[in-house]
């Protein structure tokens, strides 16, 4: 019996064959089981969804969160990032131009609550200082970066105004805290 694969861990089911599935196959693995995870630590219960497209889905994603706490329908609001090599590696492989080195495998996430200070959203042409500041100290993260200079904000003690950028495949996207 031969088993018939495909690239990036999915496989495809021919007349006898044997086939293994990824954790791609399953609903609490990639991309959820780490969502699921944090969520159970922190104990969010909910909808969630899921934004795939880079640093700049990312920034969507926090501005999606500011929106639900904002207007109330939530009291938490979880933003998360897993890049992992293992069951996408035929993508980045065939990938690889579109990004600049190093690549590294990264986890980040913001627990969101209600503050004082407003979002608001838009698409800038160019990096803002904390994105610049992320790609030096963590390498090229793809979604990760956001959440990695909204920490370096943090660390740096930064309690007022806060500009968090990033892009994918040509896409800029920028949330900003005032």
């Amino acid at each position: 019996m031969r088993q018939a694969s495909s690239e990036g861990g999915l496989s495809e089911k021919r007349v006898g064959s044997v086939v293994s599935s990824g954790t791609l196959h399953f609903p609490y693995t990639a991309p959820s089981a780490m969502a699921g995870e944090v969520a159970i630590e922190f104990g969010l219960t909910g909808p969630y969804g899921i934004l795939i497209g880079g640093a700049a889905a990312t920034i969507d994603a926090l501005w999606q969160a500011t929106r639900l706490l904002a207007g109330g329908r939530c009291e938490r609001a979880l933003v998360l990032a897993v890049e992992t090599f293992e069951e996408c590696a035929a993508l980045y492989a065939r990938g690889r131009w579109l990004v600049r080195r190093p690549l590294v495998e990264a986890a980040a996430c913001a627990l969101l609550v209600p503050g004082a200070l407003r979002a608001r959203y838009d698409a800038p042409r160019t990096p803002s200082t904390l994105e610049t500041l992320a790609r030096v100290r963590a390498g090229e993260t793809l979604a990760c970066a956001p959440l990695i200079a909204l920490a370096l904000a943090r660390d740096g003690g930064a309690a007022g105004s806060v500009s968090v950028t990033g892009e994918w495949r040509g896409r800029r996207a920028g949330l900003h805290w005032q």
